[in-house]
């Protein structure tokens, strides 16, 4: 008996190769997707197997069962590799991190509130969108409003964030003292004095005849309300306005003081982070109305002396400019599979486009 060795290049040609494959998606604690594979059948039509040089004619008396053997290995093989694959999807989803910290002792829980639906044409999630603040159990609970995407040939995902779940954000903000805290940071970088006032506020040159370093504040003293509408966003706000003088001997006085509700109009926009795997969102906001309550001097003066428009001016000509510039620092979103976001506003949600990647 003699062994034979050969070598030559083999061509493995496969035709009608057919797959269907039936997934199912859940919701698991700690309200994390899951996919499983519910059914698999896969199907080779045909399998053309060629042996170039060497001792073909060998190859050839025996190629319909070599075809065989090789038509039945692969079907079953198919299966097995896209079971091994919804698994690997499946530990993905499981892993994701949906309650997060966002910033300074703010969290987000995005978990899914039920079961996920998927079609052959979408896939719906119903995430939480609530935020809170550990250890502060005075937030409002927020219950949004069904939202209905308008009709749109797309191949982008599409997420529309409630009025309900900004303004548990809001709410989050201000219970933290995150929203106080930036204010304060803004009216502190606005560097004055009483000269620089005597034209909105004249009666401050009677008391302070040389030039003063004054101080504005500030304010919130409830959690402002958002109103999303179609291209439009609007926020009550009320707080506290006062302005103070410290003399180079003596103590910080409050020469004004005023309670006030403004109504800003509002913009949100979304967009990649340069620095960091994820979503920067950034917002500006423009002055609608604002109404002065009971503004009053702190002096000896008649109160009808503190001028209505000197606030009005302070307020929109010189801190909102500084608070527009600390909103455009933005909020940081940690993602590893968004990517390209727009935003748009709509009634009741603002609606987030974006792509959807793995990896």
């Amino acid at each position: 008996m003699r062994q034979i060795k050969d070598n030559g290049l083999v061509e493995l040609k496969i035709n009608g190769a057919s797959i269907v494959m039936l997934l199912g998606a859940r919701r698991i604690n700690p309200g994390v997707p899951s996919v499983l594979m519910l059914d698999c059948q896969s199907y080779i039509n045909k399998i053309d197997f060629q042996m170039q040089s060497g001792i073909s004619y060998v190859y050839d008396a025996i190629k319909p069962h070599i075809e065989e053997v090789l038509q039945k290995t692969v079907t079953q093989q198919l299966c097995s590799a896209l079971r091994t694959q919804i698994f690997g999807w499946d530990e993905y989803f499981r892993n994701l991190n949906l309650n997060f910290t966002m910033y300074s002792n703010t969290e987000a829980d995005l978990s899914l509130t039920s079961n996920p639906e998927i079609s052959d044409k979408y896939a719906d999630l119903n995430l939480k969108g609530q935020f809170r603040v550990p250890n502060v159990t005075t937030l409002e609970d927020f219950s949004p409003a069904p939202i209905t995407f308008p009709a749109k040939n797309s191949n982008r995902s599409c997420a529309g964030i409630s009025e309900a779940s900004i303004n548990s954000l809001v709410a989050a903000y201000y219970s933290s003292g995150s929203l106080n805290t930036m204010l304060s940071n803004a009216s502190d970088s606005i560097k004055i004095t009483t000269l620089n006032l005597t034209d909105v506020v004249p009666e401050i040159s009677k008391i302070f005849k040389n030039p003063t370093p004054a101080k504005i504040r500030l304010y919130a003293t409830s959690s402002p309300k958002v109103t999303l509408n179609a291209k439009n966003i609007t926020m009550d706000f009320q707080g506290l306005f006062q302005i103070h003088v410290k003399p180079a001997e003596g103590k910080s006085q409050s020469v004004i003081e005023a309670k006030i509700l403004a109504v800003l109009n509002g913009k949100i926009s979304i967009s990649d982070a340069k620095t960091f795997r994820g979503l920067i969102v950034n917002a500006s906001t423009s002055l609608q109305r604002l109404q002065i309550d009971k503004a009053e001097p702190n002096n000896k003066e008649p109160k009808d002396a503190t001028s209505e428009k000197a606030i009005q001016h302070i307020f929109s000509q010189m801190l909102l400019p500084n608070i527009n510039e600390k909103l455009e620092q933005g909020m940081r979103i940690p993602s590893k599979i968004l990517m390209n976001p727009s935003i748009t506003s709509q009634k009741g949600y603002e609606q987030v486009e974006m792509d959807f990647i793995w990896g």
